[in-house]
């Protein structure tokens, strides 16, 4: 069985900044590389007048650390990773604010975000906004907003020791399927507070993300935020979904081949060609010269797709 962690989410400016003309504060960053799945989703603060700016600079940073630095922070306790990726975070928006001469307070935001290699993972939480989960196809949340000490009032980058908020979990999870990150405005929707489950409809998505690409799962996402949850708040939404696809090698030659593309990497159909017989030994013992020589295909060929796969995340699961 081949498997890999794939991401999609969209972003809605809300009514209320529409009408005053104002940038939409939310960012979502999707990022993978070295075999690591990175996404992260930023709400700007309201009151911090380039929270829009900072909240794109906070998911950028944070995701880029994930996929550079993943096995190094898996490694560390988890109060290490708060220090290491609020420095980080925190550092990049001085220095904006530096080259810019603005405060660097008003670039503030909340921070949600995931990077996940296989079955490690690390997921972060700073401030309001909502994490659920899907194990073993059971949908359940993950992570409550942390309100501040006044209603109406949450944590958020470049607040003072917002490390300490920043809600670390470093773990290796073979049950999980699939996460959903949502901002305070979308939460509305897919979270139900009072009785602290999922909504229904943010299962639905979840269940139609298992047979359809990433990029069709951008557009539904975005059509939700546009069409619906925009209808319910005046807030600016965003969603993110993390989800892990599993496949026979069977299975992916039954699929449309847009999907299977977008699965594997590729955008030629004759690196698709060359990808699905490669595939047929991943996971095996045998050398890149013993796969070329079984695909009749060249050496450098097979190195550059087995590099592409493995940057992908592409391993071999139960």
């Amino acid at each position: 069985m081949l498997s890999r962690w794939v991401a999609a989410g969209g972003v809605q400016q809300g009514k209320h900044h529409t009408a005053k003309g104002t940038p939409c504060q939310d960012s979502i960053a999707i990022l993978q590389k070295n075999g690591v799945m990175a996404a992260a989703l930023a709400d700007g603060a309201g009151s911090a007048s380039n929270s829009h700016i900072g909240s794109s600079i906070a998911v950028e940073t944070v995701t880029w650390e994930l996929v550079t630095d993943f096995e190094f922070l898996h490694d560390s306790p988890e109060q290490a990773v708060a220090d290491y990726l609020s420095e980080m975070v925190s550092r990049a928006l001085i220095t904006y604010a530096e080259q810019q001469s603005i405060s660097a307070s008003s670039l503030s935001s909340t921070l949600l975000f995931v990077g996940i290699k296989e079955y490690d993972m690390i997921i972060g939480h700073l401030g309001d906004g909502v994490i659920l989960s899907v194990q073993k196809q059971k949908p359940g949340v993950l992570s409550t907003p942390e309100r501040g000490e006044f209603a109406n009032q949450t944590y958020l980058t470049m607040s003072k020791e917002w490390k300490k908020h920043l809600r670390i979990s470093v773990k290796t999870d073979t049950s999980l399927d699939a996460l959903v990150l949502m901002s305070d405005g979308t939460a509305d929707s897919f979270y139900l507070r009072k009785e602290g489950e999922v909504a229904p409809a943010a299962t639905k998505l979840i269940d139609w993300y298992r047979d359809i690409s990433s990029s069709e799962m951008d557009q539904i996402v975005r059509h939700n935020l546009r069409e619906k949850i925009r209808k319910k708040t005046p807030d600016d939404t965003s969603l993110l979904i993390v989800q892990q696809k599993k496949h026979t090698s069977l299975e992916l030659k039954s699929k449309p081949m847009d999907y299977v593309k977008e699965f594997l990497g590729v955008r030629r159909r004759d690196a698709l060609t060359n990808s699905l017989k490669i595939l047929n030994y991943m996971g095996s013992e045998m050398s890149v010269e013993d796969v070329a020589q079984k695909t009749e295909l060249g050496v450098s060929t097979v190195y550059r797709h087995l590099s592409r796969l493995n940057d992908l995340g592409l391993f071999t699961a139960e």
